[in-house]
């Protein structure tokens, strides 16, 4: 019989103890301007792809919408979304930069350019990707 534990007999049969390779360091944390600038990055690259601002309907409004001057959290409200308004905008990093458009589309001129965050309480309907 043999001992526990890879005694020589183990050895001998050519068994061998793997080793697990070393588990990477995790990235440190994006700081909070790093994260905003990457969010405006993404919505520059959506809108020199997409040939039109999306549309997006607001489904739920507790906490309420708030629309904010850059896409953090942390940002300045400069307004809020109503239940059932549609609005218009390029998104990236789960935030929509909101647009002004055509036919019934224009916002209040605080809110043009701003930012508010996508989440569940806004929901995509639709878009013409030709």
């Amino acid at each position: 019989a043999g001992t526990a534990g890879g005694g020589p007999q183990e050895q001998a049969l050519g068994r061998t103890t793997a080793t697990a390779p070393p588990v990477p360091e995790p990235a440190p944390p994006m700081d909070e301007q790093a994260k905003i600038s990457a969010n405006m990055a993404a919505v520059a690259n959506a809108r020199a792809v997409l040939p039109e601002p999306l549309e997006y309907e607001v489904v739920r409004d507790d906490p309420p919408v708030y629309v904010r001057t850059e896409p953090s959290a942390n940002a300045a409200a400069v307004g809020k979304l109503e239940l059932g308004q549609l609005v218009l905008g390029f998104s990236g990093g789960g935030w929509l930069r909101l647009r002004s458009g055509s036919g019934g589309w224009n916002l209040e001129a605080p809110l043009v350019g701003s930012w508010v965050f996508i989440g569940v309480r806004l929901a995509h309907r639709r878009s013409k990707l030709s």
